[in-house]
């Protein structure tokens, strides 16, 4: 799945028209795997979700992982694969930099685009200021995988990692990352449980305290039609950066479609920023 970046845009000048067919090409990366939009340039449900304004814009990446058999997905330490996603990444950014964006970064994902959200949280060294993790949690081990600016899965004192925004959503009967974490498929990863990762989060943003209350919510499944459900939803307070948890009532390997009435991109575009 795709590992959705939002990078604030500061410079004076609104962005030339870069439409989603047309990749960029930073150094390092390859430019098959790259996407880049003006939010203004954004067609359907996205482009209204960015809040364009006369003194704020956004531009959205849409970063493609390596397709291995058939199967897109990011190196995150599951696959058995060589590790390149730091360099990759940090092509991006530089991209963006070299173009006059100074603004904030932030990073959303699906499962397997969820875990390289946690890579980009747990290793601070490209800076980003919040993600939205949908349907996975910390890989608690191996604690490291390949090296370079990505290298940790889980926090420690090499790891670098900051306070950071993070949204987590997860399933509460979800069989392909279970709520409680362990062995993942047939490789050596250990994930942890998704409620001790949430509260590892709020440790590092200096929470203190958190109210968990009920909401609706709606969810996909593929091949399945939405269906409504409910949510609890954990909000930890006097945090540095705000971290929220959201577990869905529902099984299946899903991801919230609405989050109290809100559609749950808005939703998480609205967290972050």
């Amino acid at each position: 799945m795709p590992c959705h970046l939002l990078s604030s845009w500061r410079h004076r000048q609104k962005c030339a028209p870069l439409h989603l067919e047309e990749p960029i090409v930073p150094s390092n990366a390859r430019p098959e795997r790259v996407r880049l939009a003006c939010a203004d340039t954004f067609a359907g449900r996205v482009g209204s979700l960015l809040h364009v304004d006369g003194t704020r814009t956004f531009i959205g990446v849409y970063p493609q992982g390596e397709e291995v058999d058939g199967v897109t997905g990011w190196q995150t330490g599951h696959r058995g694969l060589v590790f390149d996603e730091g360099a990759f990444f940090s092509g991006i950014v530089d991209h963006l930099r070299a173009l006059g964006s100074t603004g904030r970064l932030y990073a959303w994902g699906f499962s397997n685009g969820a875990a390289l959200a946690y890579k980009l949280a747990v290793n601070g060294g490209l800076g980003f200021r919040g993600i939205a993790a949908s349907v996975t949690a910390l890989t608690a081990s191996p604690e490291t995988y390949g090296d370079g600016i990505l290298a940790y899965n889980f926090p420690t004192m090499e790891s670098a990692t900051k306070p950071i925004a993070v949204l987590s959503i997860m399933g509460s009967a979800d069989r392909t990352i279970p709520l409680r974490g362990g062995a993942f498929g047939g490789s050596d990863a250990v994930l942890a449980d998704a409620k001790d990762s949430i509260l590892l989060w709020s440790e590092i943003n200096q929470c203190a305290g958190h109210v968990t209350a009920a909401i609706d919510a709606t969810y996909a499944v593929p091949q399945e039609e939405d269906a409504s459900t409910t949510a609890a939803r954990t909000i930890f307070g006097g945090c540095v950066l705000p971290t929220h948890f959201i577990e869905l009532s529902c099984v299946g390997h899903g991801s919230a479609r609405s989050i109290d009435g809100e559609d749950s991109m808005s939703y998480a575009v609205n967290f972050l920023l």
